[in-house]
């Protein structure tokens, strides 16, 4: 595939239902690298996954109940059945850095995220949504922090989700953020809604 657009035809093609989506993150409060799961998942170590084994360290579950397991093939289950929300910090009861397989079930679950989380904004480099890009679930109060430091001062468009966002110039959220919120919807280029380019080092979330 070298392009492609939407269309108002009807779909001839049909994937799988997407009843289950977990986000697992390299770093605490959902920082880092991160990589979406969408159905069982029996080797983070394989060929092109292997960055992910045994390097989670938050997780974020828009849809479906989550078992974690500490080794490749869904074995050395995880007691608990995770349920949507935020999981900031892993719970006492999983190893940091230990997952290896997960999978989504039909049990109910055991325990709830932590923090409130949204299908939120994605954050891109560059304009028109290319290159490298970043989910924010929740309030970021300083894209400057180590492991999040490439996406400070580098911002071109952005596409939300869900939610009223406030983007700000200055860490912490403590100035007066750029005119306006954003609703839902692609903004392929903040500065035609009056953010300046590459300037956003905070967000968070915001009733419109």
């Amino acid at each position: 595939m070298s392009s492609l657009q939407p269309t108002s035809l009807p779909a001839n093609k049909k994937g799988d239902p997407l009843d289950n989506h977990i986000i697992l993150f390299k770093n605490g409060e959902f920082r880092g690298d991160h990589k979406h799961v969408f159905t069982l998942e029996p080797n983070l170590n394989a060929s092109d996954d292997d960055s992910f084994n045994d390097a989670v360290s938050s997780f974020a579950i828009l849809n479906g109940n989550w078992q974690l397991y500490r080794n490749s093939g869904f074995n050395t289950p995880y007691p608990p059945i995770f349920g949507i929300g935020g999981y900031p910090r892993l719970p006492f009861n999983v190893n940091n850095d230990d997952m290896s397989s997960l999978q989504p079930g039909s049990k109910s679950p055991t325990e709830h995220g932590t923090t409130a989380i949204q299908q939120g904004a994605i954050l891109f480099k560059n304009a028109n949504f290319h290159g490298n890009h970043k989910h924010a679930l929740t309030e970021i109060g300083n894209l400057n922090e180590p492991d999040d430091n490439s996406f400070n001062d580098a911002i071109s468009s952005i596409a939300i989700l869900s939610g009223g966002w406030l983007f700000y110039k200055d860490a912490n959220t403590q100035s007066t953020p750029f005119p306006g919120a954003l609703g839902v919807g692609a903004y392929p280029w903040v500065v035609d809604v009056g953010i300046p380019n590459d300037q956003i080092s905070a967000l968070k979330p915001t009733s419109l």
